[in-house]
């Protein structure tokens, strides 16, 4: 999900708390390096767009792989610790954010000792840049063929490195080195993570995997303004909208004034073009605006193009028209709309689990408002809640053709998502753990100092908590509780926090965690489109943009009939989708 400016330092104090206390057994939060252009891209389809299930591994070119460095021999078990001792160059973006300990520098740091004592890997950087010089200084190593002997970097970059034989194929090395059990983890998804860097039976990257957690939705509701109206939580998301004009019209702050607004939109919606909850919404009826998507034929569709999006305009265009969204909406970015929360003026929310640490919301807990989280409702005509989730692999790993110790990238992702850790005397992850946990390290994302990171894909953060909050034999030295120690801490009461911020607290991690945990990974839906924009998105792409934003802010006001959704997709068609949808497809 894309994170909105305007978050206060209460949202930096609650995920560094999240990513540092226990990011290393994986968390909510993202990671990764580089973003991949799929992330990016929008324009793409016409026909009527179905929930799929996530992209099969790429067949692509049936090339002959490159063999690799060296055949690995067989191993009676995974591989963990280089010995003796190897360096791996590699591109390293410098923390500039949170900065550096005082002695620690970005090529002489803790993390990096930790690294080469735990696990024999010697990180040696090659080059080192700010955060947003790190794809630069990758797309000058593939022009200039001086890779690094370990490149983070985005699936379309992949693609031209895989095209040039500048990598190793993996395969072998996954095969007789990877732990059996993170192998089932980084093949989560019916193997998915790995489509964009297989090419016929060669694998030449490894999935830089993020939490899918951040992509997933829950229903806020006020629970007084839900009591004051008389009605339930929704099951349904016809509910959710008979909810919504309850809040608009029957007076839920009890102030005897028409002020209250039945659901939030704002102008910073997916690809900071469209509208936020109406993706939800239409996600709940099986339409997938915004999104490529496979078709029910198997071709990539653009949501957008979909002509049943006109049921799901409709429904906010008569809620528009007895005023339940604010007028305005069109001209407020995420930020002001969160403010109309903390002014009393909207009780219903869908969005992020981390919502409560919002400015808005936290005005609203000082207050003593309580929010009830439940699960994003499926439409009656579905009857399931398939989301769109981001896909959990920001980037990819890959190894320069001629380095000589390709197994040690199997080593690193074996020791970050080794499940046992916490039962070995001197792990990878207890080491990184201990060192969060030393004062001076305390509050900076330490994995953002090492060159590679991974996040369990699968992994939610609410249980490892809920284990310790009922645990009466609680131990806070154990290890197997210091992930999210921080919440534990503010949940429990330790550390005195107010009876306003360990609300907040409890209702991210033990009920929007827990809902998060109810959605099916099968019912996720991926984008099927994982190439840089093309020829004519580049050309055409902000015409595009600005083409839809513009007709859905005219139907939602009311300016155009829903019908002209119809010549809209027409238009689109004609300004370059048509030819957009050649080319994704090839």
């Amino acid at each position: 999900m894309k994170m909105q400016a305007g978050r206060n330092k209460l949202f930096y104090h609650i995920m560094t708390i999240v990513l540092l206390a226990g990011m290393i057994l994986s968390s909510c939060s993202p990671a990764a390096p580089a973003a991949t252009e799929a992330a990016k891209t929008s324009p793409t389809d016409a026909p009527k767009t179905e929930p799929t299930k996530p992209p099969e591994p790429t067949k692509a070119p049936e090339t002959e792989a490159p063999a690799p460095t060296e055949e690995p021999p067989a191993a009676s078990q995974p591989l963990y610790k280089m010995d003796p001792a190897v360096e791996m160059s590699v591109i390293k973006s410098a923390d500039t954010f949170f900065g550096y300990y005082e002695g620690q520098t970005a090529g002489n740091n803790a993390v990096y000792d930790v690294w080469e004592e735990t696990m024999g890997i010697r990180f040696v950087n090659k080059v080192e840049t700010a955060m947003e010089g790190y794809q630069q200084q990758v797309k000058l190593a593939i022009a200039s063929d001086d890779l690094p002997d370990m490149i983070a970097a985005s699936s379309s970059e992949f693609e031209e490195m895989i095209q040039n034989d500048m990598l190793v194929d993996l395969k072998p090395y996954i095969d007789q080195y990877m732990d059996p059990a993170v192998k089932a983890k980084l093949m989560a998804f019916d193997g998915a993570l790995f489509a964009p860097v297989t090419r016929g039976e060669a694998v030449y990257g490894l999935p830089a995997t993020s939490n899918v957690e951040g992509s997933l939705r829950t229903l806020w509701i006020r629970k007084d303004w839900l009591e004051k109206v008389g009605r339930e939580v929704p099951t349904t998301m016809e509910e959710v909208l008979d909810l919504a004009i309850a809040f608009t019209e029957e007076d839920p702050d009890g102030n005897g004034k028409k002020d209250t607004w039945g659901l939030p939109l704002d102008k910073d919606g997916p690809n900071s073009r469209l509208l936020n909850t109406f993706e939800i919404m239409a996600n709940a009826c099986g339409y997938y605006p915004a999104r490529l998507i496979k078709g029910p034929d198997g071709k990539i569709v653009y949501g957008s193009l979909d002509p049943g999006l006109k049921t799901i305009l409709k429904q906010f265009q008569d809620l528009y028209k007895i005023g339940g969204i604010d007028p305005e909406f069109a001209s407020k970015d995420f930020a002001k709309v969160d403010e109309s929360v903390g002014a009393g003026k909207i009780g219903l929310w869908m969005g992020v689990f981390w919502k409560p640490v919002d400015p808005g919301f936290a005005t609203t807990y000082k207050e003593g408002v309580e929010w009830i989280a439940a699960p994003i409702p499926p439409c009656k005509s579905t009857g399931v809640y398939k989301p769109f989730v981001a896909f959990p692999a920001n980037a990819y790993y890959g190894i320069r053709k001629d380095y000589a110790h390709p197994e040690a990238l199997i080593v690193a992702v074996n020791n970050y998502l080794d499940s046992d850790a916490l039962k070995k005397p001197d792990s990878f992850q207890k080491r990184m753990s201990a060192l969060a946990n030393t004062e001076g390290f305390k509050g900076i994302p330490l994995n953002n100092w090492a060159a590679l990171q991974w996040q369990d894909p699968l992994y939610f953060d609410s249980s490892p908590l809920v284990r310790a909050l009922n645990d009466p034999e609680f131990n806070p030295e154990n290890p197997q509780y210091q992930v999210h120690m921080g919440a534990y801490d503010i949940i429990s009461g330790r550390n005195n926090s107010d009876e306003w911020i360990i609300n907040q607290f409890k209702d991210i991690f033990l009920k929007s965690c827990a809902v998060h945990e109810s959605y099916p990974p099968e019912n996720y839906v991926f984008s099927a489109y994982f190439g840089a924009p093309t020829l004519t998105m580049q050309k055409q792409g902000s015409i595009l943009e600005d083409l839809e934003e513009k007709t859905f802010i005219d139907i939602v006001t009311g300016n155009k009939d829903v019908s002209s959704y119809d010549e809209f997709i027409k238009q689109y068609l004609q300004l370059g989708g048509e030819q957009i949808l050649i080319e994704v497809n090839q």
